[in-house]
């Protein structure tokens, strides 16, 4: 299944890409992206991968052991051009056939640790609501489901063979819905799922876009490590003009950017999560972190002592000074 499509071929259409698109639920596009700005943003996404964020240092998030994660736009210089290039917003706009927001956006490491973590799933179904966001009305039916309610985004940070993005063509338009996990589903209809699952290699830089109806997934178990971008568009009028968490991002990244832009980022829109309630934000509901706030204040309990011995020492030999 040829489903890249390189804008610097000579063959390159995007009407073809949008045909792929609907077809199968999935496509890549080649090339969209500068090589030196892809060089540039993978180098910055490797730099804040090498240590965690402990006590507002500049890191990742981590939560489990298998995964890193970071807010994007929190790189700062033209990173945000990766959300809101021109060309992809134009392709969106016409396969959702109306205005989206960017409702949410995270840099992802994967480690390669042999078991499978993150299931085959579809993001919407029939009956599908935001239940952590319990003031939310929003509730999808199956009306809502025959059409696109929002596309997916991934782009590799490296050449990906091993741990790729997986997608079961035309999945998003299959006859039965059973909810957003594929284990739910009978074995005979899994079966029919999975084998037109199509594992989606790709080189650095390359985007994936996908219809967030069908199953996906990244292939597990997996012995390679994996890092991305990645990214989702809810389209404006059944989610509303806003995004699903409130996105980080430096206001001196955005000067350049068009109203469009803005506009797709949601400035000045609502959002449907708590920023101290997104999934990246939950590590402070651990033992674990209760453990280490103990270990930081024994550290700093243990300079400030330090600090005290110092003056104190000070103190005696200012004494003995005037002694003599």
């Amino acid at each position: 299944m040829n489903y890249v499509f390189d804008i610097k071929k000579k063959t390159f259409s995007w009407i073809k890409a949008m045909k792929f698109l609907k077809e199968n639920g999935f496509v890549t596009i080649r090339n969209i992206f500068d090589k030196k700005f892809v060089e540039n943003i993978c180098n910055q996404c490797n730099e804040v991968l090498t240590k965690p964020s402990i006590m507002g240092s500049y890191g990742y998030y981590k939560k489990d052991i298998p995964k890193k994660l970071f807010d994007p736009l929190l790189i700062g210089g033209r990173i945000v051009d990766c959300f809101v290039n021109k060309k992809i917003l134009e392709f969106v706009k016409k396969y959702l056939k109306g205005d989206f927001t960017l409702a949410e956006c995270n840099l992802k490491f994967d480690a390669g640790i042999q078991l499978e973590y993150f299931p085959f799933h579809k993001d919407f179904s029939n009956g599908w609501n935001l239940r952590i966001h319990k003031k939310d009305n929003i509730k999808l039916n199956k009306e809502d489901m025959k059409s696109p309610l929002g596309v997916g985004g991934m782009i590799y940070l490296h050449d990906t063979d091993q741990g790729a993005f997986c997608y079961c063509a035309k999945s998003h338009n299959f006859n039965v819905d059973r909810g957003t996990a594929l284990s739910k589903y009978p074995r005979n209809e899994r079966n029919e799922i999975l084998k037109k699952m199509v594992k989606v290699l790709g080189k650095k830089g390359d985007l994936i876009l996908f219809d967030d109806r069908g199953f996906h997934g990244p292939e597990q178990p997996s012995k390679k490590n994996r890092t991305v971008l990645i990214f989702d568009y809810y389209k404006s009028n059944k989610f509303g003009a806003r995004t699903k968490m409130k996105i980080p991002v430096f206001l001196n990244d955005l000067g350049h950017l068009t109203k469009d832009q803005l506009k797709v980022l949601g400035l000045g829109k609502g959002y449907m999560i708590p920023h101290e309630n997104y999934h990246t934000r939950g590590f402070n509901k651990t033992r674990k972190y209760k453990l280490l706030v103990k270990i930081i204040n024994i550290f700093y309990g243990i300079d400030f002592l330090g600090l005290k011995i110092k003056l104190l020492l000070s103190a005696l030999k200012r004494k003995a000074l005037l002694r003599y």
